[in-house]
């Protein structure tokens, strides 16, 4: 479902950002209730080999990621995960920063992502 149309003059006085936007781009999209994960559940049922990530000379269909996923998100609650709980996904794009987001959703954690490029002093800081 897609939001209302946006009118200038609806513009509320703490987002004044809104002015901004450019005529036909919207305040707010209204996304469905369900978790992200069942975007890749989704695929994997409708498209099981289809390409889902493409890293240099590697392919993952949508099959192999799910099935990467749920490996991941069986040891990370073997590991002791609770529905909730933060997990820091430090990589870069790499087809495992998938594979860790979607494990972690599917284990219900929280994915928390971390710029690579930090220093272990700023890492260090989000662990506190």
């Amino acid at each position: 479902m897609i939001a209302p149309r946006f009118e200038p003059n609806e513009i509320q006085p703490h987002r004044p950002w809104l002015s901004r936007y450019p005529s036909g781009v919207l305040p707010h999209l209204n996304y469905p209730a369900q978790p992200l994960s069942s975007l890749l559940l989704h695929s994997a049922e409708q498209f099981p080999r289809r390409t889902a990530c493409i890293y240099y000379a590697q392919k993952l269909t949508y099959s192999e990621l799910l099935e990467a996923a749920h490996r991941f998100a069986a040891t990370l609650i073997d590991a002791g995960l609770q529905p909730g709980d933060r997990v820091g996904v430090l990589l870069p794009n790499l087809p495992e920063t998938i594979i860790s987001l979607y494990g972690t959703w599917l284990a219900g954690g929280v994915a928390v992502a971390l710029s690579p490029l930090m220093v272990a002093p700023e890492v260090g800081a989000f662990v506190r």
